[in-house]
């Protein structure tokens, strides 16, 4: 013992190194054996209807000059000037009419194209005319189908009236005896005829008339099974049953052509091969021959006929399909021309120029005849207060002159004030690689602690969706662009050890949600979910060690902490 120690002390440095990795390795059994229990706990909360406004906020300062410069957002002529240097103006009063000719006429072309949507429309969906009853296009391509079918039931019918004569004249080719050698079918005369015309061709004769045996009988059985078929189908079959003889008769014709096919392979063989011989061929050969060259004309006729019988129905099936998208097409084709022709208005309006505050005018530059551009045309000064404000572009693009604003002051915490916006800037400043455009908002106030320069916070209400359905932001998760909420069917109970959340063993299933706008606390619902909900709105992942499965200290410790220790982390 007392050398061991003594080895301890002359090697410090490895004996340390050694109770290091057994420490390691013990405590890593440890883990193994006593596993730490992990418990998950969820905050919950129910779907509930609210109101959402979405806003967008920018900073700035009390503007030291109450006065706003009147610029026109279009330019054209001056076709009158309303108001005069020093007279008093409203908030929207008309100061300056520009020439709106092109504008009015767009708004009538964006008109004609709206209306010319609406009527293809009605065109699709059909109805009662003065005139009488315009089908919808999906009954014009239910009543193509139904036509469809019958077109090809009668192309069955013809197809059957040919198929007979081809099959009788088939078997006639090749089972018939016509060349007085007793009882030998057609077929075995011409395999014995190759074989002794040259000893080299039996193997190729046995190919061909093997072919051509087997391609009649397969032909045969298939012909027999088509025309009980066809026996058994009349025009008052369901849809289904005439699609499947029109195939089943398709299959068929294309196997008696290959089967005739076949045969007139061998007996080509038969001729070309006593032709290089200088032998003769027997006539009843050539005979064969013109009969099998009827029946292909026939069958291939046949084949075209009921293919397009088959992509006739095929199409008309697609046609009802895609007329629900032609519908869907059409109604955003109509939402598309509404926006275009409510943009043409807004454009439209754009042609009269009105003071955005009320006020003086303080400085009219505005001339009857000159032509407006972005420069000012008139200045309004007013006794309102003005807040001034700088957006980014994606910001600005968002607003609008007259869009409501709240207005809070950092030195003046308590007070609110609603204003309006006033002018938007056209021309953006680049500052670093990014474009801000200055914003003015006016405001009545009496508070006199409202002073020039002071700091001020605005937020611009842009959307506002009332008593719709709404989850926390807390809630709301992402996976693959997609939004979804997780949803219990059945809240957890809550317990009563004092801890966040409900234990849950199950875990709560994703439910894919379609969202509208959000504010700083919740964002609307628009599809997946219900008032009443349970949904979670934080997860918390919980450890727990208890001194019933806790194993002895590696080292021996003495005490330790009997009541169990807990670990939280949340997401």
């Amino acid at each position: 013992m007392q050398s061991f120690f003594s080895y301890i002390k002359e090697n410090k440095i490895k004996s340390a190194i050694v109770i290091i990795i057994v420490l390691a390795v013990g405590y890593y059994l440890y883990k193994l054996l006593f596993p730490t229990p992990i418990i998950t706990r969820y905050v919950l909360g129910n779907v509930q209807k609210s109101t959402v406004i979405s806003t967008v906020s920018g900073t700035g300062q009390i503007s030291s000059g109450a006065s706003i410069d009147v610029k026109p957002k279009v330019s054209g002529d001056i076709l009158s000037v309303n108001v005069k240097n020093g007279q008093y103006v409203s908030a929207g009063q008309s100061i300056v009419v520009l020439d709106n000719t092109s504008a009015l006429k767009n708004v009538r072309d964006a008109q004609i194209r709206l209306d010319q949507a609406k009527l293809a429309l009605q065109r699709m969906k059909g109805g009662a005319v003065d005139t009488g009853e315009v089908r919808s296009t999906t009954q014009k391509a239910s009543d193509a189908l139904l036509k469809s079918y019958d077109d090809g039931f009668n192309t069955v019918a013809s197809t059957f009236i040919d198929l007979p004569a081809a099959m009788t004249g088939l078997h006639d080719v090749l089972l018939n005896s016509d060349f007085g050698m007793g009882q030998q079918p057609n077929i075995a005369f011409y395999f014995d005829q190759l074989k002794v015309s040259n000893s080299e061709n039996a193997d190729k004769a046995k190919l061909f008339s093997d072919d051509a045996n087997k391609k009649y009988t397969e032909a045969r059985a298939m012909y027999d099974r088509v025309f009980l078929e066809y026996k058994n189908t009349n025009r008052n079959s369901s849809n289904s049953d005439v699609e499947r003889l029109i195939n089943d008769t398709y299959d068929t014709d294309k196997a008696i052509a290959e089967a005739i096919k076949s045969s007139q392979n061998l007996i080509r063989l038969y001729q070309d091969t006593f032709t290089l011989a200088n032998m003769k061929i027997e006539s009843k050969s050539n005979t064969h021959l013109t009969s099998l060259n009827t029946y292909t004309g026939m069958t291939n006729g046949h084949l075209v006929d009921l293919l397009a019988a088959k992509d006739n129905i095929l199409s008309n099936k697609e046609s009802i399909v895609t007329s629900s998208f032609d519908l869907t097409d059409q109604e955003i084709s109509i939402k598309q021309a509404e926006n275009a022709l409510q943009d043409a208005r807004d454009t439209l309006a754009n042609y009269v120029i009105r003071a955005p505050i009320d006020g003086i005018v303080g400085k009219l530059s505005a001339v009857r005849g000159d032509t407006a551009s972005s420069t000012s045309l008139a200045t309004i000064i007013t006794t309102k207060k003005i807040a001034q404000i700088s957006l980014n572009e994606v910001d600005v693009a968002k607003i609008k002159v007259g869009d409501k604003v709240t207005l809070t002051f950092d030195a003046i915490p308590d007070l609110t004030v609603v204003g309006l916006i006033s002018d938007i800037d056209s021309i953006g400043t680049v500052s670093s690689g990014v474009v801000n455009y200055n914003i003015k908002i006016s405001f009545d106030s009496s508070n006199d602690s409202i002073k020039e320069g002071m700091s001020v916070s605005a937020a611009i209400i842009t959307k506002i969706a009332a008593d719709v359905v709404v989850v926390p932001n807390s809630a709301l998760k992402t996976k693959n662009g997609n939004s979804f909420v997780e949803v219990f069917d059945v809240a957890p109970a809550a317990t009563t050890d004092g801890l966040q959340g409900a234990p849950s063993a199950i875990a709560p299933k994703q439910v894919g949600v379609e969202i509208g706008i959000s504010d700083d606390t919740n964002t609307e619902v628009i599809s997946g979910l219900k008032v009443g909900d349970n949904i979670v709105t934080k997860t918390i992942t919980t450890t727990t060690v208890s001194t019933a499965n806790t194993a002895p200290s590696l080292l021996g410790a003495v005490g330790g902490n009997k009541s169990g220790a807990r670990a939280m982390t949340g997401r």
